[in-house]
């Protein structure tokens, strides 16, 4: 595992984070519309449901609810071991920019205008930092599937 694939890890589970949460306000949209009979399919007599029929668009929200409760608590735990192992780097630059790239998931022209640098100077900054970066041990190690 590269230093960069390593550092990616927190930036993979925000972006899915993000995923979710989009699924999420349009499980809510379902939830409030109101649905319509369906004129061009057969008419089939069969027992009459006495669910809601938002009902289950409310089930589904709230698992995926839950799902992303869990999803941030482990962002929030990927986030201190990046911290930690970013400021173990001397150069405050190069903490800087991993930080703001790796932690707080800025782009780059974020990170550019934040640090008063230009866009170049802060991919050599970047391509300098991750070859100081040191991966713990138990994450340094190949997975297989």
């Amino acid at each position: 595992m590269t230093a960069k694939e390593y550092l990616s890890k927190g930036r993979e589970l925000y972006f899915k984070i993000k995923n979710h949460e989009l699924i999420i306000d349009n499980l809510k949209r379902l939830e409030q519309s109101i649905p319509t009979p369906q004129f061009d399919q057969e008419v089939v007599d069969h027992t009459r449901s006495f669910k809601a029929p938002f009902e289950k668009w409310i089930i589904m929200r709230i698992d995926w609810e839950n799902t992303v409760k869990k999803e941030k608590e482990e962002l929030a735990k990927v986030q201190k071991e990046l911290g930690d192992v970013i400021m173990k780097i001397d150069d405050t630059s190069y903490q800087a920019v991993l930080m703001l790239r790796y932690v707080a998931f800025k782009n780059w022209t974020d990170i550019a205008s934040e640090l008063s640098f230009s866009d170049s100077y802060v991919y050599r900054l970047h391509g300098k930092a991750l070859l100081l970066v040191e991966i713990p041990k138990e994450d340094s190690r190949v997975e297989y599937e």
